[in-house]
């Protein structure tokens, strides 16, 4: 056994040794230590003369945990230390389910030589030349082979090994079976038990020669023993009654399991089909998923065009040839159906019926309402989803000519286009298609033509900024000592409400800032996920990339600073309120944001991978936290452990922690993932901990190494290493603060309930 360095032992035992200064039972903590120290210590001392391993590998000796059906599997029985072995026995415990052994003849000899090889010759050719044989393996037990082997050094009759090097001394050949099982299955090396009282080993007690399970007894064969040469004391000892005798007992009378290895038989699938190989029983007929007469070499068996798999889940029969059939009655054969990926026992719905904008209207809005006709659905599904489409080019809805691809399951019959899809004087075509919840697609629906308005009266000088928002030549939000109204690539306008001013600027893959807008949370009707506050608006932008790039970045900057306790949501129709925060980048002194966007993805309403990002976000103060609902026990500005802890928001530690979130965890995409989990999470811990002086001391000297990290990274140079270790620092000793709570709610619950019961 490997025990822990001295060094790695000091530093563990000096950990402790400081946790147990805070842990309120010091003797406790003290005694818990001193054992666990004692116990190290003793480790690296701690080791066996003998020790027999298990190890299975492939036919290239390559270590595996994991086969298939049909595989060959070897398993190298081994020994740590050889030193001194003569001869060795005992049982190799095998499942039979899963494996065939190998046969052995009457003589315990493998039928096929390469079966069973053993660091035991199986003839030793004695110094007068007769032979003698020095193993056997007996396989004739279902579940159990019996090994054992003896040989010597013919020069002195000593040991065959005079070293304490590792060494095989069988290996054994399994093969896979045809169909086992799957799962996990396990291999044990014991002591060899024998009924052979004439040898010594057991008793005969009925004196019928056979072994009676009822009376008679076994016994335990000796797993090593040794030899000593001529040279050595006791060579001539055969009864080994003393101290030193000729075949030395290495390891004798040993219950229990020797050595042990698991391996895991995977139910494959050999052809690809979607069937396991264990349920293509290949017998031509079809029983039920379980036995489905398939070929497992063959992904289509009845060579219907339809893979076998494919066939068994949407319940035709995988050995006859239907892929002219029509389950569904829908007009599409069961060919079609799987070509088309819908389901052939699933009658698609009927296809949406446009209708408006009617075919050719004109002078339709730069944001229109597209509507269809109800759903319906000849099996009776109900309407899952929609998906709607606007193209630029007549007949084809390839993702470079649509304006508009999105699918919603809330507007299911009418959608209001976002801002900025479409543009003024332009031809476009719109469908849509019904979804059943059961996944089933309509056709698609006939495509009308609209023209859009020829002009926006609210943007007459068409720079894609309403007129009444935008800026003079005083603003300079981007610090380059140009007035932001002068600069290409950046578009600066008026927040709704509030004397404040923003810009969006491209900062990667831009080529151009085509529109920006900002609209009041309040004119958005849809309050699912909707949060409490937008202090700067939602704000939405259009940009366009470089052809052949789908991922650009955009920075937003406010003339003032966002609230430390605002996120980053997005919203469209077709997607609702979303969190947007782990593409959300906040500068140090939240004046800007860096958002990273991706063309047809998240982050892009018209949902078409176009070259054109259409981003309707803002920052956000979600409706659960304290600063949108009023402040609590928990706190404000996000921190809320440790306010409760602290009592105050303004108090010194705090703002150190708040500052750490800030600069070093909300500007990292898995900082900025942490941050929202524990705003989710921690408010109900926060306002226990600020219900009791006790725990919240308990909290204050937990929080306390996190403050001086914080510190150090802040004040001390020390930007490394708080990016790579202030996150997990966090994480852990925010979960010592859960676990206090939850330990400390757990005592006084206990409480209640002993005193309850007197």
């Amino acid at each position: 056994m490997v025990g822990l360095g001295l060094g790695s032992q000091q530093k563990l035992e000096d950990i402790l040794r400081d946790m147990s200064k805070i842990i309120k039972h010091k003797r406790i903590a003290t005694g818990w230590i001193m054992g666990l120290a004692f116990v190290l210590a003793l480790m690296p001392g701690i080791s066996s003369a003998y020790q027999l391993s298990l190890l299975a590998t492939d036919e290239t000796g390559t270590p595996r945990t994991q086969f298939n059906r049909g595989e060959t599997l070897y398993l190298n029985i081994a020994i740590d230390n050889a030193d001194g072995v003569a001869a060795t026995a005992f049982t190799l415990n095998y499942p039979a389910e899963a494996l065939q052994a190998p046969l052995t003849d009457a003589e315990g000899a493998p039928v096929n030589a390469d079966a069973i090889t053993s660091a035991f010759p199986f003839i030793y050719v004695n110094p007068d030349g007769s032979e003698t044989p020095t193993h056997r393996e007996n396989s004739t037990e279902t579940g159990k082979l019996s090994l054992s082997g003896a040989t010597i050094d013919q020069t002195d009759g000593s040991a065959r090994y005079n070293s304490n090097t590792d060494a095989v001394l069988f290996r054994v050949k399994f093969t896979v079976h045809a169909m086992p099982p799957s799962g996990d299955f396990r291999f044990t090396l014991t002591q060899t038990e024998l009924f052979h009282p004439a040898a010594g080993y057991g008793s005969d007690a009925d004196g019928d020669g056979q072994f009676d399970a009822a009376v008679d007894t076994k016994g335990r064969v000796p797993v090593l023993v040794g030899a000593k040469g001529r040279s050595e004391t006791g060579y001539d000892n055969l009864d080994c009654t003393g101290p030193a005798c000729a075949f030395p007992l290495l390891m004798n009378d040993t219950t229990g399991v020797l050595a042990e290895s698991w391996f895991n038989l995977t139910d494959g699938d050999t052809d690809g089909d979607g069937l396991l190989d264990s349920v293509e029983t290949h017998t031509g007929v079809f029983i039920d998923a379980s036995n489905t007469g398939t070929d497992p070499n063959n992904t289509d068996t009845d060579s219907d065009g339809m893979p076998d798999g494919w066939e068994v889940t949407h319940g035709l029969i995988p050995v006859i040839n239907d892929a002219d059939g029509d389950l569904d009655d829908d007009g599409l054969t069961n060919l079609d159906e799987y070509k088309k990926g819908t389901d052939p026992l699933n009658a698609m719905p009927a296809a949406p019926v446009p209708a408006t904008p009617q075919d050719g209207a004109v002078g339709i809005a730069l944001q229109p309402t597209l509507k269809t006709g109800a759903f319906s659905d000849a099996d009776g599904d109900s309407h899952a989803s929609t998906q709607w489409q606007i193209s630029r080019v007549f007949g084809s809805f390839t993702a470079g000519n649509m304006a508009y691809n999105q699918s919603s399951t809330t507007q299911l019959t009418a959608i209001t286009v976002p801002q900025f899809i479409l543009e003024t004087g332009t031809d476009y075509y719109w469908r849509a298609r019904f979804v059943d919840h059961r996944g089933e697609p309509s056709p698609w629906s006939v495509y009308p033509l609209f023209t859009t308005q020829g002009a926006d009266p609210g943007d007459l000088n068409a720079n894609g900024m309403l007129d009444a928002y935008e800026v003079d030549d005083t603003v300079d939000l981007d610090g380059d000592g140009t007035p932001d109204i002068n600069q290409n690539g950046i578009k600066a306008i008026k927040s709704i409400g509030r004397n404040v001013n923003l810009a969006v600027k491209g900062t990667v893959n831009v080529t151009s800032v085509a529109a920006v807008a900002v609209s009041d949370l309040a004119d958005i009707a849809d309050t699912a996920g909707r949060p409490a506050q937008m202090p700067m608006g939602l704000i939405a932008f259009k940009i366009t990339l470089p052809p052949a790039v789908d991922t650009a970045q955009v920075t937003v900057y406010f003339s003032e600073a966002v609230p430390d306790d605002a996120l980053w949501y997005k919203y469209d129709a077709a997607n609702g309120w979303q969190d947007f925060s782990a593409q959300a980048a906040f500068s140090t002194d939240r004046e800007s944001v860096l958002l990273t966007l991706v063309d047809g993805g998240t982050g892009d309403a018209d949902g078409a991978a176009n070259g054109v990002i259409i981003d309707p976000s803002g920052a956000a103060i979600p409706a659960a936290t304290p600063a949108a609902a009023g402040s609590g026990g928990g706190g404000g500005g996000g921190c809320f452990i440790a306010t409760a802890a602290y009592g105050s928001l303004m108090a010194p530690h705090v703002k150190i922690l708040r500052q750490f979130r800030d600069v070093y965890l909300l500007p990292t995409r898995l900082g900025s993932a942490f941050v929202r989990a524990y705003y989710r999470y921690s408010p109900p811990l926060a306002d226990v901990i600020a219900r009791h002086e006790g725990l919240r001391l308990t909290v204050r000297i937990g929080l306390l190494p996190l403050v001086g990290f914080g510190y150090l990274a802040l004040n001390a140079g020390l930007p490394a290493l708080a990016l790579n270790a202030g996150l997990p620092a966090l994480a852990l000793l925010l979960a010592l603060s859960f676990g206090l709570v939850g330990g400390w709610t757990c005592h006084k619950v206990l409480n209640r309930r002993r005193r309850s019961m007197f």
